[in-house]
């Protein structure tokens, strides 16, 4: 009966022109009040959470989570950057960020090569922030890199990937929309990559909601607050776990296999045989990431990112080294053992040469029992990437006079 009335006065409420129109401006009205209120809430969020940010080895291990901390983030690198004699700033995607399989977060590049600095450094105090962004693309680091100039750092190292510049990857040049909204408001530093950022008038769409309609920039700030995760992920999580406990409970085999210590990567040569065997059965749902289409330097928005982040470096004046991360070709094989492969490395090597920019391709510099997958690395092989950047980075130093006698 209640249901009945309600649904009554609602279509004759609305069944003129006139209460149309109120119905419209009402919807509209309460858009712009929830849009504002957000805005208050998310400004005096942060008012309070800069306060109290902690920073550890590397950003949080979920998506929704660095959406929340980075700002925060960025603000305590301002504030205690005083406090030590060289700052430096590390980005990049999982591989700078440390996401091997079994890898501490205290065992990530940025880590290693602070102890190495520190050791190289005597008297010096030395901080390295790894601010590197799992699955971010150039497009992504592009702006990471422009907000992190802001907060003068003694060096800079950013780490690229050569499946960031693979047709799979360069459909979409950025990952993270709301990095643009947050870090660039003014719009500087969108307007040189205006055309490599909105491709086309989704993106552009996209673009100009993450900034200038909150609730749509800040939901997975939201998401992050009240969820702690994104509810799709949180609800898959319960399921599968429902399941567990049901297979337990009748004594039903698992559905799925499971991954046991014996099939991950060992520490060194005599590496079980058992990982490249699983990883066999795996390999053909990663393969779509080395299609190696010929990179067109004049086209392609990953490698033409690459040359603007490279120039606003130079243009900073603030020292930076570069690295292409390795590939597991032991593992990869015939899909990256191929003159295709070896061209674009040499043309991603090229541009950097061009630029006269300090860099390191690690590509086949890495024993393959370094590796825990394709591309992602053991803590050894964290700590041997870290230590061949070690050399460069005091070069890079010293050459900026940022290191005295």
């Amino acid at each position: 009966m209640f249901r009945a009335k309600v649904t009554s006065f609602l279509r004759n409420f609305s069944s003129t022109p006139v209460n149309k129109l109120r119905v419209a401006g009402m919807v509209l009205a309460f858009f712009v009040i929830v849009n504002l209120l957000l805005l208050a809430g998310v400004k005096w969020y942060y008012a309070y959470h800069n306060s109290r940010v902690k920073f550890g080895y590397r950003l949080p291990d979920k998506f929704v989570l660095i959406r929340k901390e980075l700002p925060s983030v960025f603000h305590l690198i301002e504030k205690d950057r005083s406090k030590y004699d060289i700052n430096v700033i590390m980005l990049g995607d999982s591989v700078s960020y440390g996401a091997g399989s079994q890898v501490k977060p205290n065992e990530n590049i940025g880590r290693y090569l602070e102890d190495d600095l520190t050791r190289a450094l005597p008297g010096k105090k030395v901080k390295v922030w790894n601010l590197a962004i799992p699955g971010s693309k150039p497009g992504d680091l592009y702006f990471v890199y422009r907000k992190a100039l802001e907060l003068k750092p003694d060096l800079i190292v950013a780490n690229f990937n050569y499946i960031f510049y693979t047709p799979s990857n360069i459909k979409s040049p950025g990952v993270f929309k709301w990095l643009v909204g947050d870090f660039d408001q003014d719009g500087r530093y969108r307007a040189p990559v205006e055309s490599l950022l909105c491709p086309n008038l989704e993106h552009r769409l996209e673009y100009l909601a993450g900034q200038y309609i909150p609730v749509y920039r800040y939901r997975d700030l939201v998401n992050a607050l009240v969820f702690k995760d994104y509810p799709g992920k949180k609800f898959q999580a319960y399921a599968n776990g429902t399941i567990v406990r049901l297979e337990r409970l009748f004594a039903v085999a698992p559905a799925y296999p499971t991954v046991s210590s014996a099939t991950t990567a060992g520490n060194g040569p005599k590496k079980n045989e058992w990982f490249y065997q699983d990883w066999s059965v795996k390999l053909p749902t990663i393969a779509y990431m080395y299609n190696n289409t010929p990179i067109d330097t004049a086209t392609n928005p990953a490698y033409l990112f690459t040359r603007q982040i490279i120039k606003e470096a130079q243009a900073s004046g603030t020292p930076a080294v570069f690295f292409l991360a390795g590939q597991n070709h032991r593992l990869l094989h015939g899909l990256i053992d191929n003159k295709e492969y070896v061209e674009n490395n040499r043309k991603i090597d090229q541009l950097f040469a061009e630029q006269q920019a300090s860099y390191i391709n690690f590509d086949n510099r890495i024993p393959d029992w370094f590796f825990t997958d394709n591309v992602h690395l053991t803590a050894p092989g964290n700590q041997l990437v870290a230590r061949n950047l070690t050399g460069l980075v005091l070069a890079e130093l010293n050459r900026a006079k940022a290191v005295k006698p």
